[in-house]
């Protein structure tokens, strides 16, 4: 891709030292597989539930001791996967160093956003320029590709740890024909620069707006055709709506089937491509 091959020949900066009780207790849980484990879900979502207090060192040894045990369920088709919060990442200024560190305490997988709001910003000026000119000719749409500032992963051994997070910013989903050709473009050069890095699994959002579930999966077609030796994961919810008790208490329904119908016909319109998965988000 034009204008990434300078980015092989970047070093990856020595970040200071964070200790293991920071990074726990700033991080979000995400289990990531391509199979339905009732069994998986339910250790995987209590697992997850009990680490949101802070750790002392007999604490970090018992959960290095339920990753053991979560382990020991995991197969090709389930991994146990974390997402740092921004403030852990900020601490920590090396990808490479953030995702060693993480695997070392058991993970399977670390999720990195693959760019930064600086991108973020440097498309929507590009989309911005593009309205300000009133053309009605998208060809001459063209969403710069991200500049070495404007991602948070770089080549090396870590890599193949590393899930890379694309942007949820963008609305694959729009049926305004210039949203959508902007945010495929931005999906086409996120996904191509992580190819460039050698990530091979990627995570999207879901679609937001269900009744434009065909024009989501076109646009996802398009990146997995033109990117075979991609995998795309699409995270899915659990909780997908919340009720108020009389209590004024805010209560999670849950709607496994919704979710299933969701994934089944994503998968269907994508032809069951094997290189389309899923992910569901414990947090």
């Amino acid at each position: 891709m034009t204008g990434l091959e300078h980015l092989h020949q970047h070093h990856h900066s020595q970040a200071s030292s964070v200790s293991q009780n920071s990074q726990i207790q700033q991080l979000q849980h995400l289990h990531i597989q391509q199979s339905m484990s009732p069994q998986s879900h339910s250790q995987s979502q209590a697992y997850s539930q009990s680490q949101s207090q802070p750790q002392t060192p007999h604490q970090n040894q018992q959960h290095r001791d339920q990753l053991t045990s979560l382990n020991s369920i995991s197969s090709s088709n389930v991994k146990i996967g974390i997402k740092p919060l921004p403030l852990t990442s900020a601490l920590v200024k090396s990808d490479y160093n953030l995702v060693e560190n993480l695997t070392n305490l058991g993970y399977d997988k670390v999720i990195l956003p693959i760019t930064n709001n600086r991108y973020k910003e440097n498309c929507k000026s590009s989309f911005k320029k593009f309205k300000d000119s009133q053309s009605h000719n998208l060809s001459e749409l063209n969403v710069p590709h991200p500049s070495l500032t404007e991602v948070n992963i770089l080549t090396g051994s870590h890599i193949q740890n590393t899930v890379g997070l694309l942007s949820s910013w963008i609305e694959l989903d729009s049926d305004d024909v210039l949203i959508n050709e902007f945010s495929l473009q931005v999906l086409n050069n996120e996904v191509s620069y992580a190819k460039f890095v050698g990530l091979s699994t990627l995570l999207i959002a879901p679609p937001i707006d269900l009744t434009h579930l065909p024009i989501f999966t076109s646009n996802l077609n398009t990146i997995l055709n033109r990117y075979p030796s991609i995998t795309i994961s699409i995270s899915l919810p659990i909780c997908e709506e919340v009720q108020v008790n009389s209590k004024g208490e805010s209560i999670p329904i849950i709607d496994h089937l919704s979710t299933w119908d969701m994934w089944n016909t994503i998968r269907i319109q994508c032809n069951y491509s094997s290189n389309l998965t899923n992910l569901f988000n414990f947090t």
